[in-house]
């Protein structure tokens, strides 16, 4: 488990930006899954029985481990609810790509997400996390 792995600071910096630049392609490079955002949002602003399922087999896959590599980089325990502020921030900066989708379509006059315009989110994302750890 990677919470009982003590990983050097370059080793924990690698897998975090592993991690969200995966989810960065996955949420904002996949087309046509607005019916599956829709949902999820949906279930963010006023959830049903279908919101534990979808917490414990998506979200917590990504900010259980995110939230450990910060605690891991800032040499503290993933217990203190700041690490999971600081996760849910790093993946809010992706998930904003997906939600608010039409708002950055309008204001960068982009038709789409190419996989040029993708690569500067991730590039982005990745000077936000360099930055801080």
């Amino acid at each position: 488990m990677l919470q009982d792995t003590q990983l050097s600071h370059e080793e924990a910096l690698d897998l975090l930006q592993e991690l969200l630049d995966t989810l960065a392609i996955t949420v904002i490079a996949s087309d046509g899954k607005d019916h599956y955002n829709r949902f999820i949002m949906r279930e963010f602003l006023d959830p049903s029985s279908a919101f534990d399922i979808l917490y414990e087999n998506f979200l917590q896959r990504i900010l259980r481990p995110c939230t450990i590599l910060i605690a891991q980089l800032t040499d503290k325990t993933a217990n203190d609810p700041e690490y999971a502020v600081r996760a849910f921030a790093l993946v809010g900066q992706i998930l904003v790509f997906r939600t608010a989708r039409a708002a950055v379509s309008k204001r960068l006059d982009w038709q789409d997400f190419t996989q040029e315009r993708v690569d500067l989110v991730r590039s982005v994302i990745r000077q936000h996390i360099e930055s801080y750890f």
